[in-house]
């Protein structure tokens, strides 16, 4: 695999907010990416109304995490 990393002048971007289990994407996700495919229409200016980027991020809780959680709910 190779990648080329480039400069892109500034921009601005629209979205909407995803949360789910890696078991619930599909369709859960699949989704919303139709839904912004089928609005890009209404956005002004737009230069690239085929073009969708993705930002994903994965938020794990360590076992040590999740001792410490669960020994202040018995308190």
């Amino acid at each position: 695999m190779s990648y080329e990393i480039i400069t892109l002048p500034a921009y601005r971007t629209v979205g909407l907010k995803w949360e789910g289990t890696f078991s619930e994407i599909v369709p859960n996700l699949k989704n919303v990416i139709q839904h912004v495919e089928d609005r890009a229409d209404e956005l002004e200016n737009r230069v690239n109304p085929n073009v969708q980027l993705g930002l994903s991020y994965h938020v794990r809780v360590s076992k040590v995490e999740s001792k410490t959680t669960k020994e202040r709910e018995i308190r």
